[in-house]
Formats: structure tokens, C-alpha cells, sequence
């Protein structure tokens, strides 16, 4: 009796460390989870109409973090507004879906007109670990641009961008939440891909 005794008190002083682990390592995921990593950017498009910058942020078919096999789940817009939602597979077990929605801000009468243009893009992906289908470790990335001329006069764009990268408590824990440095790779990837597109559109308008 005597030597059970003892084994029960000594358990006693590693369970109550292993709960207090568990609970330091929760606390810190759920900080992760509510101080989100952000990315504030600005840049300009000399010679580009900010309506053209705006139409190709707003299309995900040229978001480098969205496959180019997706499904249209939902759709809406009318004269100054335009918002649809798209699922798709983002790798193996992984589901993703983006959410976009782009506004004409002091729209005039013509359609691409408006002197400012705002489009709002929510990612979320949701990952298994193999073999378990739970817990899913999920991570959403929601970026704000807002497109303005830049009073040149040669005419050109100026883009401001706000990013912010969240993810669930499991894939805190885990250490699976994009970084500061995930956004401004991502950033630097759309930015070359806009670029890009943008000057193969004016060479094919010139050719």
C-alpha cells in the first residue's frame, strides 16, 4: 500500500506540469489567433488606368495563391458593385475558398469610371493531417486593395493594400499560421504577376 501511495504522489506533480505545458502552449496559439500577422504596402502602375488594375485584382484567375481549376459557388453585382465566392482544391487534403467583393467608389455615370475602386478578397484554407480527418487546421488570409489614379500626368495607378493572415487554434498550435514574411512573399508574387499581365496587354494593344 505504501509504495502505491508513493507512485500516485509521485504522477501527481508530472500531470499537473503536462497540464500546465498544454495549457501554456494553448494560451500562446490562441495569442497567435488574435494578434493576426499583417502587411501594409503601397504601389504604382505608371500608365495604367486604375478601372484595368482594379478588374484584374477583382478576377482570381490572377491570384497566384488560387489554383486555376476552381468552382463558382455564388455570384452578385450590379452597376458599382461585384461579388462572388469560388471553391477549390489548395493540395493534397486541403480545401479552399475565396471570397471576393470589388466596389466602384465615387463611381460617375460610366461604367470603370470611378475615381476609386475597392476590392476585399478572404482565402480560407482548411488542411487534414493524413490518415485524421480531425482536427482541421485552417488559416485564412483577407486583403483589402483600394485603387486610386495618381495624378500624374500621364495617367498611372496607385495601389494600397492591407493584408491580414489569421488561423484556428489547432493550426497555431502546430505552428502552421502565415507570417509577416508569408504576406509580403505573396504580395511581391501578385505584384510581379499584375505587372506582367498589364505589360502583355499593352504590348498586344500596340502591336
Amino acid at each position: 500500500m505504501i509504495r502505491v501511495a508513493t507512485r500516485s504522489a509521485r504522477r501527481r506533480p508530472l500531470a499537473a506540469l503536462t497540464m500546465a505545458a498544454l495549457a501554456a502552449a494553448l494560451l500562446a496559439a490562441a495569442a497567435r489567433v488574435l494578434a493576426p500577422a499583417r502587411l501594409d504596402a503601397v504601389a504604382e502602375f505608371p500608365r495604367v488606368r486604375p478601372a484595368d488594375l482594379a478588374h484584374l485584382l477583382a478576377d482570381v484567375s490572377t491570384h497566384t495563391l488560387i489554383p486555376a481549376s476552381w468552382s463558382l459557388e455564388e455570384e452578385a453585382g450590379n452597376y458599382t458593385m461585384w461579388r462572388y465566392a469560388v471553391s477549390y482544391a489548395c493540395g493534397a487534403r486541403c480545401a479552399g475558398r475565396a471570397a471576393v467583393s470589388a466596389h466602384e467608389r465615387r463611381a460617375r455615370p460610366q461604367h470603370g469610371a470611378a475615381t476609386e475602386h475597392q476590392v476585399l478578397v478572404r482565402r480560407r484554407h482548411c488542411r487534414t493531417l493524413p490518415l485524421m480527418p480531425w482536427p482541421q487546421l485552417c488559416d485564412e488570409i483577407e486583403t483589402e486593395w483600394l485603387v486610386t489614379g495618381t495624378g500624374d500626368a500621364n495617367g498611372g495607378a496607385r495601389l494600397q493594400e492591407v493584408a491580414l493572415a489569421r488561423c484556428d487554434a489547432w493550426a497555431a498550435l502546430l505552428a502552421a499560421c502565415p507570417a509577416a514574411r508569408d504576406l509580403r512573399l505573396q504580395r511581391d508574387a501578385q505584384l510581379r504577376r499584375l505587372r506582367d499581365m498589364l505589360a502583355g496587354r499593352a504590348a498586344r494593344l500596340h502591336a
